[in-house]
């Protein structure tokens, strides 16, 4: 079990580098230690689309998931941890940074 959930880690954080250099961040940071941290970077749509393309690629190349297992990983991997694509939630968080306390 333990080297099954090494191989999981490692492919998480290998998707996590690549949606975060996507939006032009470095990972990891110290940004993915706050809460709501997902909300920090912005892509449209179709950017999500591509990067859903990469990820489901590199699960069929790394992985011995099936079709409906590589869709169902990569979906829940976006709920989890993909960027928003709501645009007026990103400007609103951005908005609440700048904000003097």
């Amino acid at each position: 079990m333990k080297g099954i959930q090494m191989k999981v880690d490692t492919t998480r954080e290998l998707c996590l580098k690549e949606m975060f250099d996507r939006v032009g961040l470095e990972y990891p940071n110290e940004l993915t230690k706050e809460p709501e941290w997902f909300l920090l970077a912005h892509w449209t749509s179709k950017e999500e689309q591509s990067f859903k393309d990469w990820m489901i690629k590199f699960l069929k190349d790394n992985t011995r998931y099936n079709k409906e297992t590589r869709d169902l990983e990569t979906n829940m991997f976006l709920l989890m941890w993909g960027w928003t694509t709501n645009l007026k939630l990103y400007k609103k968080r951005r908005k609440e940074e700048r904000k003097p306390e």
